[in-house]
């Protein structure tokens, strides 16, 4: 376990725009930092970094949290990890070693156990039971070795509602069980049927080897043709590559990973003796799953198939797989003679291999096996690739259309480690788009020097950092429930996790709500006791410290207490997402980007819609909150 004091110790030397910097293109914009938010796909930033308080929010898709949340989030690891990462990057000795995640509990292990019998029971059925003939025919087809599929534990369900759901309840496991891990599914009309049937079952591990979920391919007419897990407490098809437990080796040894779309894109791959591929499960490529790899190679090889479909995949993942990358911030004197930083790209190589037409890999690789690696070789640069790709559909008569282009490519050619390649990639693209060099040179100058100048002018109120009375009463929040855990109790269906942006207090919570449903009568000074972790005790007790002594009170107006700071918890949070979208619209009517502007118009309404929801009722603890604010 950590001594006390160190995870405190992490959390006030970490840099966290350094931090998050490292793969989140970051502006200023007034006291804190704003950029794309690399947990989903948007135009506008939505995506804020606070500096003082340490914390990161977006106010688009909710995620939020600390610098271990963000590694927990973009690394794909767990709090020990992160722990252990952020003491050495901030040079702090963890002396007893990274604390333990009470999350990774019995849930986990229960979830992790169930999916590896139901694997069990799928594989049975592929390699020798009657039912899995289907099954066999498929990966016969597909020219699958038995000894390959036994290395990757295919499996087949069968074609019936039940028939996983009577296997493993005849074992002792429980309906609701199966359905936390995303087996069976609920029926409207009561009881529940399994979620695979008639497919072929591919079990997606983490990188420790631990079964998370099941992708399953349909042998027939059912929709749709691939059906995944669905999101449960382990398992996140945006955070995980196919096979990345057993290509790490490979990868590192060869130093370089590729990337293909399908299971059996890589499986295929590691039959013939390429083990450095892993698949990204259909999906456009996600900034987690990019962070998977990027600590075991410098080298990343798309491989797309050569239809449109797949390139325009790639297409979609570019601005992800930026963010996920590593960056040196450099000096660079601007024209008024000033220093101004700017991010460049290093150490990272970034290739796409695009297969002869009418090829998927599966079916190159069956064919050629020995001309993989030669293809591999081969492959473009990622600039050149998306440059060609980019110009390729403009119609050259048309200068609209090749500004947009010029537009689109600019901030790639900004974030080149030298001016040598710089020009190099403003020379390709005027070439392609007939222009002239000098010309393509200026406009993209002219980009970056627009943009900076609008940050600077940017009203700071538009995107303020949150106050340090959001965060006292975060930790007010907490407080209360720790000290009162009858309180904890009643209001445990009204807390969420996400209503902690810090870590550990969210840790605690989940602890704390876990202990008070087992227990009602449950004393807080026998929770902190019990706590498995000497750094989530320690950061408990700092916060029950900092509520400090409070006579005795009836339960009602402690739960009212805490119910009024939890409104006014959110309320502020919402107001500062409204003021942030309202900052946002306004970027968006002035560059004209209508389709961005009806997007943030509806959050926004869907925002004020919530809103409402937490307007507090009048008790006397509120209106003394409100007081004393306004005082």
């Amino acid at each position: 376990m950590a001594e006390r004091g160190d995870i405190a110790e992490i959390r006030e030397r970490v840099d966290i725009i350094e931090l998050v910097g490292a793969r989140v293109q970051l502006k200023r914009s007034g006291k804190q930092w704003k950029g794309l938010c690399p947990f989903h796909q948007e135009k506008t930033p939505s995506f804020y970094v606070y500096p003082e308080s340490g914390n990161f929010v977006c106010y688009g898709c909710g995620e939020k949290g600390d610098a271990f949340a963000w590694l927990m989030k973009t690394e794909g690891v767990d709090f020990p990890e992160a722990v252990a990462q952020l003491a050495a990057k901030t040079g702090v000795e963890v002396r007893r070693g990274a604390p333990k995640d009470p999350r990774r509990d019995e849930l986990h292990e229960r979830l992790y156990a169930l999916n590896a019998a139901a694997a069990t029971f799928y594989a049975n059925i592929l390699l020798s039971a009657p039912a899995g003939e289907p099954g066999r025919r498929y990966v016969e087809e597909r020219g699958l070795t038995r000894e390959t599929v036994e290395r990757f534990g295919l499996g087949f369900a069968p074609d019936a509602w039940e028939a996983l759901l009577s296997h493993l309840t005849a074992r002792g496991h429980t309906a609701e069980q199966l359905a936390e891990a995303g087996l069976v599914t609920a029926r409207e009309s009561g009881g529940y049927y399994d979620r695979f049937r008639g497919r072929l079952l591919f079990p997606i591990r983490n990188k420790q080897g631990q079964i998370t979920g099941f992708g399953g391919r349909a042998l027939g007419d059912a929709k749709p043709k691939y059906l995944n897990t669905p999101q449960t407490a382990i398992f996140d098809k945006s955070a995980i590559l196919y096979g990345i437990d057993i290509a790490m080796d490979a990868i590192r040894k060869s130093d370089v990973a590729v990337i293909v779309e399908g299971y059996v894109d890589a499986i295929m791959a590691h039959q013939v003796g390429h083990a450095n591929v892993v698949a990204s499960m259909g999906t456009a490529l996600t900034e987690p799953q990019v962070g998977l790899l990027k600590n075991l190679t410098k080298r990343i090889v798309l491989a797309l198939d050569s239809d449109a479909a797949g390139q325009m995949a790639t297409l979609r993942g570019i601005e992800t797989m930026r963010g996920a990358l590593d960056y040196d911030t450099v000096a660079v004197p601007d024209p008024q003679q000033l220093i101004r930083f700017e991010r460049r790209l290093k150490d990272t190589e970034i290739l796409v291999l695009t297969l002869p037409e009418g090829k998927d890999p599966d079916e190159f690789l069956r064919a050629h096996p020995d001309g993989w690696p030669e293809l591999v070789a081969g492959a473009e640069p990622l600039l050149d690739y998306y440059i060609r790709a980019v110009a390729a559909p403009v119609d050259l008569a048309d200068p609209r259309a090749k500004s947009a282009a010029v537009h689109q490519v600019a901030p790639l050619i900004r974030e080149l480690p030298d001016d040598i390649q710089r020009h190099h990639y403003t020379a390709l693209l005027a070439r392609l788009l007939r222009l002239p060099e000098d010309a393509v040179a200026s406009e993209i100058r002219r980009l970056t020097l627009t943009r900076r100048g609008r940050e600077s002018r940017e009203p700071e109120e538009a995107a303020r950092r949150p106050r340090r009375a959001e965060v006292s009463r975060e930790a007010h929040l907490i407080g209360l429930l720790l000290a009162y855990p009858d309180v904890a109790h009643d209001l445990a269906g009204d807390v969420r996790d996400d209503d902690f942006l810090d870590t550990t207090h969210r840790l605690v919570w989940a602890a704390l709500r876990d202990a008070a449903a087992a227990d009602p009568r449950l004393k807080s000074r026998d929770f902190l006791d019990g706590l498995p972790d000497d750094a989530l005790r320690d950061a408990a007790e700092e916060v029950l410290v900092a509520l400090g002594a409070r006579p005795e009170q009836f339960p009602g107006p402690l739960r009212q207490e805490a119910r009024d700071t939890l409104r006014l918890l959110r309320q502020e949070r919402y107001d500062a997402q409204r003021l942030q979208l309202q900052a946002a619209i306004a970027d968006a009517s002035n560059a004209g980007d209508a389709t961005a502007l009806g997007e943030l118009a509806a959050r926004l309404m869907a925002l004020m819609e919530a809103r409402r929801a937490f307007d507090p009722a009048p008790s006397p603890y509120f209106r003394d909150l409100r007081s004393a604010e306004k005082a």
